[in-house]
């Protein structure tokens, strides 16, 4: 019953995870995209509080297109991705 309920934890945490993941990833598109080409904002890497700070000074100047309780959605989701791929020259 433990392995049940455990297995059950881990799998409504994935799905609310990636639900999370995929609110981000559209507000990212429908809100910074009205303003920026995407690629601006996924070429580059920075923390959670970086992120966080940049869609808030954005959210400023957006005119009410992000809601603050967007950004940190939108922040996460940005910060979550990681580092961007970087193409490698072949010799």
């Amino acid at each position: 019953m433990n392995k049940f309920l455990l297995v059950l934890a881990v799998i409504f945490t994935a799905s609310v995870a990636s639900a999370s993941n995929h609110e981000g990833k559209e507000l990212f598109e429908n809100r910074c995209g009205k303003c920026h080409l995407l690629e601006r904002a996924l070429n580059k890497t920075k923390s959670l509080e970086a992120w966080e700070r940049t869609i808030t000074r954005m959210a400023k100047y957006s005119g009410g297109v992000i809601k603050d309780p967007e950004v940190m959605i939108i922040a996460g989701y940005l910060a979550g991705r990681g580092a961007p791929a970087v193409a490698v020259e072949k010799r």
